[in-house]
């Protein structure tokens, strides 16, 4: 949806691990005191929306931003301890740790068409 010149995306993410269970077995076999006594905890969503400056939707969702335009993202998210591989998750947010819930916000503003100023907060906890 675009009006005024701003555009504004809901989105949303779910992942459920079907191999949760056994990644959760081999962790116990090795560390009992690993999280044995809880679920498999297999599941990571996230759910947020997207705000920024747009000429037209095309720009705004192709995310192709020009000088003075800028976009923000806040999302909520969970992730479980056996959802994802600990290899695959992004780095940049919650210093990608598993077994992490909590708000984020990203932020961009475009200097120059070639030139953005960037803010990536987190707040989380295990």
């Amino acid at each position: 949806m675009v009006t005024s010149n701003i555009g504004i995306r809901p989105y949303a993410e779910y992942a459920h691990n079907t191999n949760g269970s056994d990644r959760q077995a081999a962790a116990c076999a090795i560390n009992a005191a690993n999280m044995c006594d809880k679920s498999n905890d297999d599941t990571a969503w996230l759910v947020g929306f997207s705000v920024g400056s747009a000429k037209d939707f095309k720009a705004f969702t192709g995310k192709k931003l020009a000088k003075n335009d800028w976009n923000a993202n806040l999302w909520y998210q969970e992730v479980g301890t056996y959802a994802l591989d600990q290899n695959s998750v992004d780095s940049d947010i919650f210093d990608g740790r598993l077994n992490m819930k909590g708000t984020v916000l990203k932020a961009q503003y475009m200097v120059e068409d070639n030139f953005a100023l960037n803010f990536t907060g987190g707040w989380g906890s295990r």
